[in-house]
């Protein structure tokens, strides 16, 4: 009697286990591609909207903060670092787009803490440009405003009649 039910929990784990196994590559795989394609992007968008600025973002992950630096130098060569501390190291300290996703997947990364992160920073550069584009555009609307005003009132200056004698005087 308990022979067949040894039989079925046997045959389910062993299915399961080659579930997991093959799964887990094919997982690993995606992970690694999805990952990897992310940052890439995240590096073109970082060029592109903030040019050779190095950017840094940070996330918790097992109720740790981890602290990422993307560093850009002037040749637009790009690397990553990992620290525990709000602090850069050396650019040769730093690491490929390629041994960060391994990093993630080895340590078990919290990735849409990660990616959340990653947005707010980009987020942040944005509005930043907004807010300053949006003060040139008050400035501008300002002194378009004034020289309007400007405009109006030398042209009725000059269109008011005077007597000759203020003129002349």
């Amino acid at each position: 009697m308990l022979e067949s039910h040894m039989k079925q929990i046997t045959n389910c784990i062993s299915s399961l286990n080659y579930y997991l196994r093959e799964n887990k590559d094919q997982k690993k795989q995606d992970y690694y591609d999805k990952l990897e394609k992310t940052l890439e992007l995240a590096i073109k968008f970082f060029k592109k909207y903030d040019g050779l600025n190095n950017q840094s973002f940070y996330f918790s992950n097992s109720g740790k903060f981890i602290y990422i630096f993307l560093l850009i130098t002037n040749d637009g060569e790009t690397k990553w670092q990992i620290n525990t501390e709000n602090k850069v190291k050396s650019f040769n300290e730093g690491i490929t787009t390629e041994e960060l996703v391994s990093y993630c997947w080895d340590k078990q990364v919290d990735i849409k803490g990660l990616i959340t992160n990653l947005f707010n920073c980009m987020n942040q550069i944005v509005s930043k440009k907004k807010e300053r584009m949006n003060k040139d555009i008050d400035k501008y609307n300002s002194e378009i405003s004034c020289l309007n005003e400007a405009i109006e009132n030398l042209q009725e200056l000059i269109d008011t009649d005077i007597p000759e004698e203020i003129r002349n005087k």
